[in-house]
């Protein structure tokens, strides 16, 4: 099963999930908690639905699957790349 299978099973239905927003910059890494967050898959693309985001899904942007538990996205916005640490 690759990456984006386990992806779109983890959030096949909407799954509210916790975790960690984290940017690496020149200091070190900003990190900031979330609680709460509705996920889930419409298509091709991951919906994060309290933000009113969603972010295509593809390898490219799995950095890490752990346990089916946890996924390490990596993701960009206005500001630049950042990590997105999601737990189920």
């Amino acid at each position: 099963m690759t990456n984006v299978e386990k992806l779109k099973k983890m959030f096949e239905h909407e799954t509210t999930v916790s975790g960690h927003k984290m940017r690496h910059n020149l200091d070190g890494v900003d990190a900031s908690a979330f609680h709460n967050l509705t996920v889930f898959v419409e298509g091709e693309y991951l919906v994060f639905a309290n933000w009113g985001k969603k972010h295509p899904i593809g390898e490219q942007f799995i950095k890490e699957i752990i346990d089916g538990q946890e996924v390490v996205l990596l993701l960009s916005d206005e500001d630049g790349q950042f990590e997105l640490l999601l737990r189920l």
